[in-house]
């Protein structure tokens, strides 16, 4: 999982597609320097050593989340996007890009969704989607994984949280990577666009389902959302704001798992001694994906506002300052983690990964993505032998999002076993 740097990668940033491609190399030459340093393609100011991202994300005094990503593109956004952003519902800060207070209040809102006591009654349930899958696998020998079955398992999920039919999955799945195109800030203008215009579709879509969850309350997360109140005065959430907490709960409830999934399978299937071993001890399994979560970090970074001048180490950051919080690079320090690059599912200090943030703004979502990703790679391990890349078919290429990291196909050959 290494990469070499090219000779001029130092001045090239993060916006590059050789690191976007390739990063941890990057990262690692990048931690040998100052605490924080700027990007050359942003201009934003990034941190790139476990100690200090994570205090920062824990500063909610000096480096406010309350920032819109899509607005901070080299380059600024094109009126006409923005034109046709208009003919949607606005943005608004609710839960991602807030600071305590504000942010408790609506954190409280869906705290329960996916608490660990909920994703427990849950597990079974998860199983059965993860089953039935496998089951349309079984008459083959080699899928791509991440259509057939990486993706599909976190998005029935969410589609059944939502109350939508799971017929949508294919298109919640592309509402969702065209909204994290947008906010990546790496497309060209005209893909700008097209994404622009299929994402105020989405918020229309979500916005029909809630106006019909307000006359008919059924048992889903719309319906609450809808019908929520966030005081002893009754008030109720705002469509920017209901549109926000949906499209958050749609993009981070797939996006980490569904990567996750195939980085594991990934791994597994460059290295069949510890395929094996996870086949024949699954309690193995838990401690592999945490390891897999801090070598892969499916959100490799998320972005912060110095609210005031702010000393780090011998950095001086300006007020105003936008500041990256490179969780990738943290989790690939050496400092925080010896031999940093090697997959170590025995390593004593898993829990310290980074891969779910830290701080007020700890992934909600945490609990059933580490579910989902126990329950589909247990599944698959259980229902074939000898998962394998299939040779010419994989090029591994990656997402090209600044602040995601995952696989764009993987395409896997295995021998299903029969019940």
């Amino acid at each position: 999982m290494n990469a070499t740097v090219r000779t001029d990668m130092k001045n090239a940033g993060l916006m590059d597609p050789d690191v976007i491609e390739n990063p941890f190399a990057y990262y690692a030459a990048m931690r040998n320097g100052p605490a924080l340093s700027r990007d050359p393609g942003t201009g934003f100011w990034v941190a790139w050593r476990h100690d200090v991202v994570r205090a920062i994300l824990r500063d909610n005094e000096n480096f406010s989340a309350r920032l819109h990503q899509p607005d901070k593109r080299p380059g600024g956004v094109p009126q006409r996007v923005q034109d046709i952003l208009a003919t949607g519902i606005p943005p608004a800060h609710t839960i991602h890009t807030n600071d305590p207070p504000d942010h408790t209040r609506y954190r409280k809102l869906v705290d329960g969704v996916f608490s660990n006591a909920r994703v427990r009654q849950m597990e079974n349930y998860i199983a059965r989607i993860v089953d039935d899958l496998l089951d349309g696998m079984m008459d083959r020998t080699e899928v791509e994984l991440i259509r057939s079955f990486c993706a599909p398992v976190p998005l029935a999920v969410i589609a059944d949280v939502f109350g939508v039919d799971r017929a949508m999955i294919p298109t919640l799945k592309e509402w969702s990577d065209r909204y994290s195109e947008m906010r990546g800030m790496m497309i060209s203008d005209a893909r700008l666009e097209e994404n622009a215009q299929i994402v105020v579709t989405a918020q229309r879509y979500f916005a029909e389902r809630r106006a019909e969850r307000r006359i008919h309350r059924r048992d889903d997360l719309l319906s609450d959302l809808v019908h929520a109140t966030l005081d002893e005065q009754g008030s109720r959430l705002t469509e920017p704001e209901l549109n926000s907490i949906t499209f958050q709960f749609l993009v981070a409830g797939n996006e980490t798992s569904t990567s996750t999934i195939a980085e594991c399978v990934r791994l597994l299937a460059e290295n069949p001694a510890l395929q094996k071993r996870l086949r024949d001890d699954p309690t193995e399994i838990p401690p592999f994906i945490e390891e897999v979560l801090r070598l892969a970090t499916p959100v490799q970074g998320v972005l912060r506002m110095a609210v005031r001048d702010v000393t780090v180490e011998d950095t001086v950051i300006p007020a105003g300052s936008l500041v990256h919080i490179r969780l990738g690079s943290a989790n690939r320090d050496g400092a925080a983690f010896s031999d940093p690059d090697a997959v170590d599912p025995a390593r004593r200090n898993l829990s310290s990964h980074l891969g779910f943030g830290a701080g007020v703004h700890f992934c909600i979502g945490a609990a059933v993505a580490r579910a989902e990703v126990r329950l589909a790679l247990t599944g698959l391990l259980r229902r074939t032998r000898d998962i394998r890349l299939m040779p010419g078919m994989n090029d591994l290429r990656h997402h090209p999002i600044f602040h995601l990291r995952g696989l764009m196909k993987l395409h896997v050959g295995y021998d299903a076993v029969r019940p």
